[in-house]
């Protein structure tokens, strides 16, 4: 059989179109696993075997804790942390990681860790131990957050576990550890929290592009708003241009999606889109039982015995729900798609979420827009590499 020139260039450019494809939808997903869902009520539940791994590109442990006065980090009793790095084990290419901090943190104890050197650099050192140790792929900096008095600690911290990272990945011949920061999404806290420097010492900002209102406003309003009301500059959008007009790299960027619902219990003659509100929560779940924010599966249950009551906010693009005096703000497949078009066109290399739940629309819905396709052996992305060699291979044979 005679294989002509034109035909093989054309079957090699095909070969490399198919492959550029394969890979050039790659984007992150990362969703924070809260392990206490793991033990929650029948039917909101969550453990790590139930999580789907295929649809992740990087999970993250939330929360691990550590002394602030030593710098030691505690150990995780119980069986759970190997159950979920061994996640991995279904998915190669995902990566499993612990996280920090978080809103349940007093920031005194962030405080505390690093403004002395010596105990900085103890947590650091020993981080490197403990994430080998749980078989854990990097750190999430969730710091919740920095005031005037931590800036001169704020880049030592950062710097230090990126020197580290890399020095270790050099002498042990490992992979370097990732690490991520959980970010603010709000421009009074950016000159204490010094984005412009940290960037050169983590991989991503997962922006926590959510809680723009709950019950510590003075008014209901959107969860989570694109744009935002137009004397007010609470917005996703505005909160990315901080970080853009602060020359942070759009590559460092990760996009955060709410997983919840906040609610608010008001005056039923009060009731809408920016109402007063005195701070009470709505109603409390049968998953969480938390008054001012319900899981997925909860609002799940919400909207089932309200359906064809959700109101459309066409400023802030986020739907919302009224019903006697509860008032939610949440996201629907409308607003899901609209923020991942910006996404898309902002260049955002992929999207985070707050927090993996036994619901998984909204995971399903990123996920699918973005496609991050794996190149594990169970992963599409290893289904559509062979398809490119079949496709290479019959076109020499019939040629």
């Amino acid at each position: 059989m005679c294989i002509t020139p034109l035909a093989r260039d054309m079957s090699l450019l095909f070969f490399l179109l198919c492959t550029l494809a394969v890979s050039s939808s790659n984007k992150v997903f990362i969703g924070y696993y809260s392990y206490d869902r793991a033990t929650a009520p029948a039917g909101c539940a969550i453990t790590p075997e139930d999580i789907p791994v295929d649809k992740y590109t990087h999970l993250i442990w939330s929360f691990a804790t550590f002394n602030s006065t030593s710098g030691i980090i505690d150990p995780i009793e119980g069986d759970l942390i190997t159950r979920f790095t061994n996640l991995k084990k279904k998915n190669p290419a995902l990566k499993t990681m612990a996280s920090f901090g978080g809103a349940g943190l007093d920031p005194s104890q962030w405080t505390n860790l690093t403004k002395t050197a010596s105990v900085r650099e103890t947590f650091i050192n020993d981080s490197i131990r403990w994430l080998r140790q749980y078989n854990l792929d990097g750190i999430d900096i969730d710091w919740e957050y920095p005031s005037e008095v931590d800036v001169p600690a704020v880049v030592p911290l950062f710097k230090g576990l990126w020197d580290a990272y890399h020095a270790e990945s050099i002498s042990t011949n490992r992979s370097r550890l990732i690490i991520t920061s959980a970010a603010v999404a709000g421009n009074w806290e950016l000159d204490y929290y010094q984005p412009t420097i940290i960037q050169n010492y983590l991989d991503y900002f997962n922006l926590m592009l959510y809680d723009f209102y709950g019950t510590w406003m003075p008014t209901t309003g959107p969860l989570a708003p694109l744009y935002g009301n137009v004397s007010i500059d609470l917005d996703i959008h505005t909160c990315v241009n901080d970080y853009l007009n602060r020359n942070v790299s759009i590559s460092k960027l990760v996009f955060g999606f709410p997983n919840y619902a906040a609610t608010w219990t008001v005056s039923p003659s009060q009731n809408y889109l920016y109402a007063p509100s005195n701070g009470t929560g709505g109603d409390a779940g049968r998953c969480t039982n938390y008054s001012g924010q319900i899981s997925a599966t909860e609002l799940a249950d919400v909207l089932s015995n309200h359906v064809g009551q959700e109101k459309w906010d066409d400023m802030s693009k986020t739907p919302y729900l009224i019903y006697g005096d509860q008032f939610l703000s949440y996201e629907n497949k409308r607003s899901i798609d609209l923020k991942l078009d910006y996404l898309i066109s902002m260049g955002f290399p992929g999207g985070m979420m707050w927090v993996v739940d036994s619901n998984t629309r909204v995971s399903d819905q990123v996920w699918n827009r973005l496609n991050p396709v794996t190149t594990t052996t169970t992963g599409m992305g290893s289904k559509m590499l062979q398809l490119c060699v079949t496709t290479l291979l019959l076109s020499f044979l019939f040629v």
